[in-house]
């Protein structure tokens, strides 16, 4: 925000002011902060470089503000053209796919969209390891569990950096959900009230991410769902017969607008809820990643909504991609993206 020139000084012509304000953007630019955790499968010169790290590592020559480069940059950006947004608060530029990620985020746009114009809408991406690369059939139940502790030692590494802010107190959160015939799902958690909603699927894209020389296949669902808030009876078995029980073990991490998931889950099927622990007692963990749209850090400040859909499903396809970087360890080059048939489950 512009500040008002103070009384009794010389206030700068309109077109100093830009200048200033375009230079700072321009500084900002170049003394952007690195990614959100430190990521491996990114070579040196990669095209496909994140959103976030600055011009002067994209190998080659840069556009350092001493070059023609930059000179040119300052050019345009002072020429007489409408104001644009360069990521002031209140403002959101849309953004451009990185190249050989053009299809994939087309139809991310899409999901964007209708999660936007959806009430109660959430959006969330899944991943798991398909060990078959892709021969597997539905989505994996979740990753293995050296991946997914690996994945752990990461985001602590980049929380201890402050690259992440830990959700909470940054531990493990221990919560049990029962799941109805209704569609009702009544989660309880130490210290917590219970809480009853109603989930639905709207939509979900399914893509495939594979490195070079590697046989297991990442698979990433991108999912519009619906929250509805429920009531929570007295009597619970007016939600209805009970279906089954995920007893849950979650970690999460928080980056800008986007929170990172780490959960060990024992699910059953359950009919009675006293039989709860007795039903989860012996069954193996496995191991689950999510990343979910937190919509009030949404820059513009009016939710999902208030941000273009393109923003949104650029960020949300840069940040997915580096997840599943890191589950399949790569090292020299980022996987490749594809859009992959619909799996089974939800």
């Amino acid at each position: 925000m512009s500040r008002a020139p103070q009384r009794g000084i010389w206030s700068p012509s309109p077109m100093i002011s830009r200048y200033r304000r375009l230079w700072r953007v321009l500084m900002a630019a170049q003394q952007s902060p690195g990614p959100p955790f430190p990521v491996e499968s990114v070579a040196a010169g990669d095209p496909n470089r994140r959103e976030g790290t600055s011009g002067r590592d994209r190998g080659g020559a840069g556009w350092g503000l001493a070059g023609w480069g930059g000179m040119w940059l300052v050019l345009v950006m002072l020429s007489p053209l409408p104001e644009r947004a360069a990521g002031s608060a209140g403002t959101v530029s849309a953004r451009h796919p990185p190249p050989g990620l053009n299809g994939v985020w087309d139809s991310l746009e899409s999901l964007v969209s209708l999660s936007s114009a959806t009430p109660n809408a959430e959006l969330e991406v899944r991943f798991g390891i398909d060990p078959a690369g892709g021969a597997g059939g539905g989505f994996p139940d979740g990753v293995p569990q050296r991946l997914f502790e690996g994945l752990c030692a990461r985001l602590e590494e980049s929380a201890a950096a402050g690259h992440l802010e830990p959700v909470g107190s940054g531990g493990w959160v221990k919560s049990r959900d029962l799941h109805y015939a209704s569609k009702a799902r009544l989660t309880e958690q130490d210290g917590s009230p219970p809480v009853c909603i109603s989930k639905c699927l709207i939509q979900r894209v399914d893509m495939g991410g594979a490195a070079p020389g590697d046989g297991r296949e990442c698979r990433l669902r991108f999912s519009c769902k619906t929250e509805t808030p429920m009531p929570v009876p007295e009597d619970r078995a007016a939600l209805g017969p009970l279906e089954g029980v995920r007893c849950k073990s979650r970690r999460s991490f928080r980056y800008k607008m986007w929170r990172y998931d780490l959960t060990v889950v024992r699910g059953a099927p359950l009919t009675r809820g006293e039989d709860a622990d007795d039903a989860v007692a012996g069954v193996p963990a496995s191991f689950e990643v999510e990343m979910e749209l937190l919509p009030s850090k949404v820059p513009g400040g009016g939710g999902l909504g208030g941000a273009p859909p393109l923003y949104v499903a650029h960020s949300m396809l840069l940040k997915a991609h580096d997840v599943c970087g890191l589950l399949l360890e790569c090292r020299l080059t980022r996987p490749t993206l594809r859009l992959a048939p619909p799996g089974g489950g939800s």
